[in-house]
């Protein structure tokens, strides 16, 4: 979203605050939480409204791991950046749990399964488990299963995450904000920042000027709008869902016991309730035209959505919405937390690669130590 020459004139409201947060996803609100935990002074601030981006447009999974799977993280990242990352999210839903989320309507306790269509992903999905246990992490190895997508005639094993849940992101998100103790300012678009300042950052936005000693800057996939040296680090890619009517009382309702995951990772669905299937994905085939911010739906990926669940229910279910959110996709997958070279005060935490319901709040803790402290990640693990 740009900003107008009208709304960029001087604003007579002045703010003053220790640590400004721009941006209030899941990354955002947590790091305002953890600023809160410690007591620190600060304001949040978003363009829109809490949840606006991708923290209210994804599937509900709170899912270990953030790679296609276990070997391939090992093979590509290393073996102990792997271990440490998905310990972090492991970490991350632990933080979450503290927020009591497990209290909330929509939290299910869920287990995730990987399910392998091809000998390939098979191999590395039994490689996974080996490495996994290996690595001091529950994990089971399913040769076979009752559920509905078990019945694929490619259906080889499956990874399962025995400890994961699922959640309603809107309610997850509402949740989070309303434990803070400042209000967040809502249609407040920052469209400059001046790090030279000798005392302060000032920030420039639509509502107001803001004067802060520090700035964390989770603004995930429109990093770039405030921060173009960012442009080929941190790339906007959309994710398109659509949603099924496909009640349990249907005569051939599938059967869901899992939150499942196909195609290493490019496609997923799950039930949220007991009339609604929710499917995603399928945006590999679609990689040029979803390297976009763009929030719109297309006739061709949203029929590749259809096909896909009608192949693995084994009915063609009708659609009763649907909806696009904006991903923000980093080279090696890993998000980006790091202080500008202009001012160490000032953090960027963005570039989750689809997986800041996983990631989100830990990372944001990360990020706070980071800009407070001086204190990078304990382990090798950030980009």
């Amino acid at each position: 979203m740009t900003v107008s020459l009208w709304n960029r004139l001087e604003r007579p409201e002045d703010i003053r605050t220790d640590t400004l947060v721009i941006g209030a996803g899941i990354v955002g609100i947590g790091c305002a939480l953890e600023l809160q935990r410690r007591s620190v002074d600060y304001r949040i601030i978003d363009r829109l409204h809490p949840g606006a981006g991708a923290s209210t447009r994804n599937a509900g999974f709170l899912m270990r791991g953030a790679a296609d799977n276990y070997a391939f993280a090992c093979d590509t990242l290393g073996r102990e950046r792997t271990r440490a990352l998905w310990a972090w999210t492991e970490e991350n839903l632990a933080i979450l749990r503290e927020h009591d989320i497990a209290a909330l309507s929509t939290y299910r306790a869920t287990p995730s399964c990987l399910l392998a269509i091809t000998d390939n992903e098979a191999a590395e999905l039994t490689r996974s488990a080996q490495l996994m246990r290996e690595d001091g992490f529950r994990v089971d190895l399913l040769e076979s299963h009752t559920d509905t997508p078990w019945r694929h005639p490619d259906a080889r094993l499956a990874l399962i995450n025995p400890d994961d849940a699922t959640i309603n992101p809107r309610q997850l998100i509402d949740t989070l904000a309303a434990r803070l103790t400042q209000p967040i300012l809502t249609h407040t678009d920052a469209f400059a920042i001046d790090l030279d300042r000798a005392d302060h950052i000032l920030i420039h936005t639509s509502r107001a000027r803001i004067r802060a000693q520090r700035l964390l800057l989770c603004t995930n996939a429109w990093t770039a709008q405030l921060l173009p040296d960012y442009a080929h680090r941190i790339v906007p890619n959309r994710g398109q869902m659509l949603a099924l009517h496909a009640p349990e009382d249907h005569p051939d309702a599938p059967a869901l016991s899992f939150a499942y995951y196909l195609n290493r990772g490019g496609e997923y669905l799950r039930r949220p309730d007991p009339d609604t299937i929710i499917v995603g994905g399928c945006r590999r085939h679609f990689e040029t035209e979803e390297r976009t911010l763009a929030d719109a739906t297309t006739p061709a990926l949203q029929q590749s959505l259809e096909d896909f669940a009608a192949e693995l229910l084994a009915h063609r279910f009708p659609v009763k919405a649907r909806w696009s959110g904006p991903m923000a996709f980093t080279a090696d997958g890993i998000p980006i937390v790091e202080p500008l070279p202009e001012n160490p005060n000032a953090v960027v935490c963005a570039g989750f690669t689809g997986h800041g319901m996983s990631l989100g709040v830990r990372t944001a803790r990360a990020a706070v130590d980071l800009a407070l402290d001086h204190t990078p990640p304990p382990l090798p693990l950030l980009n």
